[in-house]
């Protein structure tokens, strides 16, 4: 791909390798839109089953998506490495947290399954890495998650509107072509945060079909009934409003210095906060506040992770192993048949104990340091950050309430990673009046 550079010979040679860039750049962006379109949808639609991992079954089709992914990965990697704009501490410190996750197959009683879905982790999520640095560089990557996004949301209309019946699962509620409706309601608030900041980034025509597109979203979100997307989307949106407000008394200058204090502790006790204030919200409309069951899940991760507080019981061997499984083997009532702690933090806690924890939060606070700082001090395109850090909001909030945090095919995993890795690779364009 590097190989095809630009040429300082005649026009007709300049005319042919810009062709053949462009056909390059079109279908990388091409396999990694089918990449995320397997993400969002899976490899079985319409069906209310946990994915493979929670049996520890093999999901060929998983294992094809991953395979291709690393492949295109690798040759974009060959081609394109001179041209990255990774810097070498993230890619240093990405694979060190890496080896971390691989390493606790030392101290695991289930050594085989950490290497198998670390290793998976690793590729993945490095790969995608690549994947995104390169679309980044040549501006394909937000206009290839739209896409997919719209696809995704064509897809869910015309499921509702040809085959109905088995667009509504076992409570009544919609969940359109994807597994559960909690799933679908993810992707749907994932989808709602997109189209409305892309309403306000693209021109007229444009951003009135992002605006309809968010409000489809948005009136899906709410027939899903997913308690826990309903909520976060809420908390996420009053989030960016006081980070908006941050904004706007930047602009201001230098004065009013101690409200922009005031306002940045609000923004991090509010934080803080976010989960009493969910619980409330969510007792108050739906009177659970067990949340489905998951305080007692809770309580049972808590138990294990004091068996294993520093280093954990290793990554990908706490769920999903079959008999294995530590609330099968002790033979749980009403945890059992669960395949996650439902929150990502505990789980990330139990596998990796406080020193992995500690590790991946390194990750998250410079992530969202960077984003805030992005969008109270950026002009130029404090909108295309704004987004990536709506999203980032709305992926750590998720993880209270469901795991998602290095879970391979994820779409909130996934997301992060685009949004994140955006972070990292935008360059701020600051006025000098700033």
């Amino acid at each position: 791909m590097s190989a095809l550079a630009y040429p300082h010979g005649n026009s007709s040679s300049a005319t042919s390798v810009s062709l053949a860039l462009f056909v390059q750049e079109r279908a990388v962006a091409l396999i990694f839109g089918a990449y995320l379109c397997f993400v969002f949808i899976g490899s079985r639609p319409y069906q209310n089953l946990l994915v493979a991992d929670s049996s520890g079954e093999v999901d060929v089709f998983r294992q094809l998506a991953v395979f291709s992914v690393c492949a295109l990965a690798a040759l974009v990697f060959l081609m394109e490495r001179h041209r990255s704009r990774i810097s070498i501490l993230v890619l240093l410190y990405t694979l060190f947290f890496c080896a971390f996750l691989l390493m606790s197959s030392r101290w695991s009683q289930f050594p085989d399954y950490v290497i198998r879905r670390a290793g998976m982790v690793t590729l993945v999520s490095v790969s995608l890495c690549i994947l995104i640095d390169y679309l980044y560089r040549v501006r394909l990557l937000l206009p290839t998650l739209a896409a997919v996004l719209g696809l995704v949301l064509l897809v869910d209309v015309l499921s509702m509107l040809l085959l109905y019946r088995i667009s509504i699962d076992h409570d009544g509620r919609w969940k359109g072509i994807h597994i559960h409706k909690n799933v679908a309601g993810g992707i749907m608030a994932v989808s709602a945060i997109t189209f409305a900041w892309l309403a306000f980034m693209c021109q007229r025509r444009h951003a009135i079909t992002a605006a309809l597109a968010a409000g489809v979203c948005v009136l899906f979100l709410v027939m899903t009934a997913s308690k826990t997307s309903l909520a976060l989307l809420v908390g996420c949106s009053a989030l960016m409003i006081l980070l908006l407000g941050l904004r706007a008394l930047h602009a201001l200058g230098g004065i009013k210095a101690m409200t922009i204090a005031v306002l940045a502790v609000v923004l991090v006790v509010a934080t803080l906060d976010m989960p009493r204030v969910l619980l409330g919200l969510l007792k108050l409309t739906y009177g659970d506040v067990t949340l489905t069951g998951r305080i007692w899940i809770w309580d049972f991760v808590l138990s294990k992770h004091s068996e294993a507080f520093w280093l954990g019981h290793g990554y990908g061997s706490f769920w999903g192993m079959g008999a294995d499984t530590p609330a099968i083997r002790e033979d749980l009532p009403g945890i059992r048949e669960f395949g996650q702690a439902h929150n990502g933090y505990l789980d990330l806690l139990v596998q990796t104990g406080v020193i992995g924890f500690l590790l991946f939060g390194i990750v998250l606070c410079g992530v969202v340091g960077l984003g805030i700082k992005r969008v109270v001090c950026d002009v130029a395109n404090w909108k295309g950050v704004a987004l990536c850090v709506n999203l980032i909001l709305f992926v750590m909030l998720h993880n209270l309430l469901e795991s998602t945090w290095l879970s391979v095919l994820s779409v909130e995993w996934t997301v992060f990673i685009i949004a994140a890795l955006s972070l990292v690779l935008a360059r701020p364009e600051v006025e000098a009046n700033s």
